[in-house]
């Protein structure tokens, strides 16, 4: 992994950059970095730890948001034979209950819990347990593209 130091704006603190790919669909560069306070030593020994995470994790698209993957998985799906009643069943539940409460957030900051309450908070509404599953199945098949993506590195929904 490609690497950088340089130092930052105050006295004693280094702006440590590490390459991290480039995202398949936009072909733009990824790039972390994180501002270091320490010594060069120290600021080349955390640069090392970031080029080492950053090449376990080559998570690539995790600051994309949720109607981005809506979006883009229900297109890859449909690219992939997705019936056409399917397909418009997963736009509908899609619409009307994962965008409204997810929308605008971030993928790669969606959590298990936050899943759970989501459809703990359907079923308190009064929504068939259909409903509930059908979300559910919408939101794994998405976050299982994601994750072929490289977008996120982990399905919050299973």
């Amino acid at each position: 992994m490609k690497g950088s130091k340089r130092r930052g704006k105050r006295p004693g603190t280094w702006e440590l950059r590490v390459e991290g790919g480039s995202d398949p669909l936009s072909g733009k560069r990824v790039q972390r970095s994180v501002t270091f306070e320490g010594s060069a030593r120290e600021a080349d020994a955390r640069l090392a730890e970031l080029s080492v995470e950053m090449s376990r994790q080559p998570i690539i698209g995790g600051s994309r948001t949720m109607t981005e993957l809506i979006r883009a998985g229900l297109e890859q799906a449909e690219a992939e034979g997705l019936e056409a009643t399917t397909l418009r069943g997963y736009r509908r539940c899609a619409t009307r209950y994962i965008l409204p409460a997810f929308g605008k957030r971030r993928i790669g900051k969606i959590t298990t819990e936050e899943i759970d309450r989501f459809y703990r908070a359907l079923a308190k509404e009064g929504y068939a347990h259909s409903t509930v599953k059908q979300t559910h199945v919408v939101l794994c098949r998405v976050f299982d593209t994601a994750i072929r993506w490289r977008w996120i590195g982990h399905n919050p929904a299973r």
